[in-house]
């Protein structure tokens, strides 16, 4: 029944209603030529029904045999649309845009997913991705699965396997994680192992090497702690990819300065909006104008998805907080706050949870400002790698 009103519809068809002497008769006639009337109706002297559009223009003979006077209530169907909209080109030039846009898109990429075991699709990943040739928007007539797969590889090393898909218009990109251990086992480049900082040693724990201080003993950055050239019994020699854990207590010494005059920075409340519609690689602006500088920024993106497939565009959208600065002028006490607020700020960047203990913090005052000065001794890994040249 659906397939029969679709061609109906698509051949077009009238409604149409008649009176005269004999409804029966017409009826009969058009029966015998072939003509197709359906859902007749007789009511009060008059006749409805249904006919296809090239059908109805063969009854005139039939209706004035039949004494017949008829008319057309409703005409249906695509012929009838045509029609009407003929004049208004902008109707079938839209349309076969429509689908010019279609066909020229599905020979560009328009999504890229990305799966594996603990791989998370972020903007970090998106621009490594993008790096290697695979990035929505790419001609995908001159993408090369095989070599971009490679160029990552290389370029990535945090990723032991990846595998590149094209399927249609889409990217589906499968990577493994390196496993580190067994990388570190795999490695058979010789190295030494040499102090990175100055310190005295506490602990020396080699898994592959020979041992070449003691424990107590003073070395300064560069020292060789564990080589990578072994002698055997036989008096032959052999190079190892050295690996060690050498703790030893290092002396830091850290120094922050905080000026008398200096800057406060202030949050405006005024917050500014600015949306970016992203179709593949292409930016379509929302707004008008610029925002002024400075500010501090904070990025949301919306994506778009039907039935869990994410779509070729995303709206950005940015809040832009203003900042002012107001000129301060600090008084002694207040300039040796300040500077102990940065040396909390230093050591939590540079000593990290090293510290083991630390000297009293010493304070020089000068023209422009106050210096602080302290010293840390710390329990840390000294230990580094390096290429023996042979």
């Amino acid at each position: 029944m659906f397939m029969l009103k679709s061609f109906r519809y698509i051949t077009g068809y009238v409604k149409f209603s008649g009176k005269g002497v004999f409804p029966e008769r017409f009826l009969n006639l058009c029966a015998n030529n072939n003509i197709l009337v359906w859902s007749p109706k007789i009511k009060y002297g008059e006749l409805s029904g249904f006919m296809h559009i090239n059908d109805y223009k063969r009854i005139r003979k039939i209706a004035k045999k039949s004494c017949m006077r008829l008319k057309i209530t409703k005409r249906k169907g695509v012929p009838f649309l045509i029609n009407r909209y003929k004049r208004r080109y902008g109707i079938p030039i839209g349309v076969a845009l429509f689908f010019f846009i279609i066909v020229y898109l599905s020979g560009f990429c328009l999504n890229i997913t990305v799966c594996g075991d603990g791989v998370l699709k972020t903007e970090k990943l998106e621009n490594a991705l993008a790096k290697s040739g695979i990035y929505i928007g790419r001609d995908l007539s001159e993408f090369d699965a095989d070599t971009a797969r490679q160029d990552f590889l290389i370029k990535n090393r945090q990723y032991s396997f990846a595998a590149v898909n094209i399927k249609g218009s889409h990217i589906s990109v499968e990577l493994v994680k390196t496993n580190k251990k067994r990388m570190k086992k795999l490695s058979k480049t010789p190295c030494n192992i040499i102090a990175k900082n100055a310190g005295k040693i506490l602990k020396v724990k080699a898994y592959e090497g020979r041992i070449s201080v003691k424990i107590g003993e003073a070395v300064a950055p560069g020292d060789l702690l564990v080589s990578g050239v072994v002698e055997l019994t036989n008096k032959t020699t052999k190079f190892v990819h050295s690996e060690a854990e050498v703790l030893a207590l290092t002396r830091h010494k850290l120094e922050v300065f905080a000026p008398f005059k200096t800057k406060q920075k202030l949050k405006s409340s005024e917050i500014i909006t600015r949306s970016v519609f992203k179709i593949a690689n292409i930016n379509i602006p929302l707004y008008l104008g610029e925002v002024e500088k400075p500010y501090e920024t904070k990025k949301q993106v919306k994506k778009y998805k039907i039935g869990g497939v994410e779509l070729p565009f995303k709206k950005i959208t940015a809040k832009f907080s203003k900042i002012k600065y107001k000129k301060i002028t600090l008084n002694e006490q207040s300039a040796k706050a300040f500077a102990k607020q940065k040396m909390k700020k230093l050591i939590k960047n540079k000593l990290k949870n090293t510290i083991k203990s630390s000297q009293k913090g010493k304070f020089r005052v000068t023209k422009r400002g106050v210096f602080y000065s302290k010293v840390y001794f710390c329990e840390e890994n000294i230990a580094k790698s390096k290429k023996i040249l042979k």
